[in-house]
């Protein structure tokens, strides 16, 4: 569950962090986007969690996650590393890029 909760604050972030903001400005950046998006990630955290796959066997997790951030505006690349549940994606051009 804590690796949800990473890969969605670093969806959130990603989508919503202008480049080169001071630290503490990222902080309030990250947390007032994860309030506005709480019912969403909510949502998300939720399925992956009622689906109950097993460690490196999580295939409808991985598509969800895909999903959302194909749904967001995110360019990204999924099957990467070898494995079905790996994923890239990218917003905007530069960075931050998020591997997950």
């Amino acid at each position: 569950m804590q690796l949800l909760r990473v890969l969605l604050l670093l969806l959130v972030a990603a989508a919503s962090l202008p480049p080169r903001v001071p630290a503490r400005s990222v902080h309030e950046c990250v947390v007032g986007s994860v309030d506005m998006r709480t019912e969403v990630c909510g949502s998300v955290a939720v399925r992956i969690w009622d689906w109950a796959e097993v460690v490196c066997r999580k295939t409808r997790s991985a598509e969800l996650f895909s999903a959302e951030l194909a749904g967001r505006g995110f360019d990204g690349a999924s099957g990467v590393a070898g494995t079905e549940m790996a994923l890239v994606a990218e917003h905007g051009a530069g960075s931050p890029a998020i591997a997950a």
